[in-house]
């Protein structure tokens, strides 16, 4: 009895210990990246943002967003539009990009 409650708490514990640490990988703050990733990050969102901007009006609206890889990374559109005008800037998009990658020190 005594061992199959052991069993059962290890188990509880590992999944919850791995959950957290899947979190944080997730989440970015848990590794910082040097200058040529960090170069290499941009210059990638830039062009992802490029071609998301299907109207080339240098902003990305939420139908853009939606028919976009973008919605298939499970960012919500809200997180990316933090003034809320509903459209994402190239800054509100970088910022993001920074945030979630701990570019510059940043943390989630």
């Amino acid at each position: 009895m005594v061992k199959g409650r052991y069993i059962a708490l290890t188990g509880a514990a590992f999944l919850i210990t791995s959950a957290l640490n899947m979190q944080l990988a997730v989440a970015g703050s848990c590794y910082k990246h040097d200058e040529d990733f960090k170069t290499q990050l941009m210059n990638k969102a830039a062009s992802l943002f490029n071609q998301v901007d299907k109207d080339q009006d240098k902003k990305i609206s939420r139908d853009e967003h939606d028919q976009s890889s973008l919605s298939s990374y499970g960012v919500p559109f809200e997180r990316f539009d933090v003034d809320e005008d509903q459209y994402i800037s190239w800054e509100e998009y970088k910022n993001q990009m920074e945030e979630s990658h701990n570019i510059g020190g940043k943390k989630v």
